[in-house]
């Protein structure tokens, strides 16, 4: 819905709005039967909400040429959101803090901390920037090659999702771990979770 935006001088203010760092589930789906290929995955990318797990069945799929059967991110946990980034030599709390509530509703990745202004104490930057680039792998990061030489594999987070996730996206660049390929007539069953005791109260 919209309840989170109001008109400001004729502008749209978004900045109430909750950030889009929500656990994902991204698909792009062949034809059922056909002879394609369905390509999915769980993005933590731009961050993450709830530990989920993932199960196929009626289908081959494979990960990283590797047989594959499912997930279990049900260990993904909020509290476990670094509260001392360092990126760009500054340390950052990528804890994502409701302006409303003062409690946790997720927690940003780096790309998203510098990216996105809502629930954000500091002004947001594009991500080819100078600022966000080596962490959205964009501009001058924007290749496999520049993304895995800089910054975003050094972080606590990218490391922590890791730990407790290793099968998800954890940076833009991340497709040889986390793509799955799969037969067109498998079924795919997505759990989420409740959140970590962090964030059960805002929730």
């Amino acid at each position: 819905g919209e309840g989170c935006v109001f008109q400001y001088k004729g502008h749209a203010n978004y900045s109430k709005c909750a950030p889009p760092v929500d656990s994902k589930f991204e698909a792009s789906f062949a034809v059922p039967g056909s002879t394609g290929h369905d390509f999915v995955d769980m993005s933590l990318v731009d961050g993450y909400t709830l530990p989920f797990k993932v199960e196929v069945s009626g289908g081959s799929c494979n990960r990283n040429s590797q047989s594959f059967t499912g997930m279990d991110c049900s260990g993904l946990s909020m509290d476990a959101c670094p509260s001392a980034e360092i990126l760009n030599g500054e340390s950052v709390n990528l804890n994502a803090i409701s302006t409303e509530t003062g409690k946790q509703g997720g927690c940003y990745s780096p790309c998203m901390k510098l990216t996105d202004d809502k629930w954000n104490s500091t002004a947001a930057v594009a991500p080819d920037s100078s600022t966000a680039g080596q962490y959205c792998c964009a501009g001058s990061w924007g290749n496999p090659d520049t993304c895995n030489a800089g910054s975003m594999l050094q972080t606590q987070y990218l490391a922590s999702v890791r730990n407790m996730c290793p099968e998800a996206y954890g940076y833009a660049y991340d497709d040889k771990t986390a793509t799955i390929i799969c037969s067109s007539y498998t079924e795919y069953t997505v759990t989420f979770y409740c959140p970590s005791n962090a964030a059960q109260s805002f929730v």
